[in-house]
């Protein structure tokens, strides 16, 4: 009786080594089913990619056409406009660099390089007028003035809010991405209704 529970318990040890090396190792199944989910993201993260350059193109030739336009008639665009696009063209060589997802560059320094393109594209604009009214008075107006200056506090605010993504999870990156996509509707939006006005 006794040699039969001993038996019984050498059993179970060997039947709970043999459950434990069946759960730490995956089975066949499991390391196909790994390897499919792996190269589905890979998929994705290399089209992620691909997006990016094409944008990246893209922003590169509304450049070129809009100097184009500049070659053919003097002062056609005007520099304001074409200084956009340049930061729109740089957030786009960002977001190349974080759809790579380099890990020698983190994802919230993507954001900080975005935010300090704004700050010297704000500070620049200011600059200019201020340059513009000290040659010639009253060129930029006042109220002008006023929101070249609230522009630039902004932008000096969101570097620092940028600086602050680091070690934030990937949902916080997301609010900060969709309060910059909703800041840019509602001027959008202005410049639209004034445009609108105009005819």
């Amino acid at each position: 009786m006794r040699n039969r529970q001993r038996w019984i318990f050498a059993a179970g040890l060997v039947a709970c080594g043999w459950l434990t090396a069946q759960l730490s190792y995956p089975s066949p199944a499991d390391a196909q089913n790994e390897t499919k989910d792996k190269q589905k993201q890979d998929s994705k993260e290399e089209v992620n990619v691909r997006y990016a350059q094409a944008y990246v193109k893209l922003m590169e030739t509304e450049i070129a056409k809009l100097q184009f336009s500049n070659r053919a008639v003097a002062s056609t665009i005007r520099p304001a406009v074409i200084e956009a696009a340049q930061v729109a063209l740089r957030d786009a060589q960002d977001r190349v660099k974080l759809a790579q997802k380099n890990d020698d560059i983190p994802d919230h320094e993507i954001y900080v390089q975005g935010a300090k393109s704004y700050l010297t594209y704000s500070q620049e604009s200011l600059r200019k007028a201020e340059e513009a009214n000290l040659k010639y008075g009253g060129t930029v107006s006042a109220v002008e003035m006023a929101r070249l200056k609230a522009q630039l506090e902004v932008a000096k605010t969101r570097v620092e809010v940028a600086q602050n993504l680091a070690g934030e999870s990937a949902l916080m990156q997301a609010q900060y991405e969709l309060e910059l996509l909703r800041e840019q509707v509602q001027q959008l939006q202005i410049t639209v209704l004034l445009l609108r006005d105009r005819n």
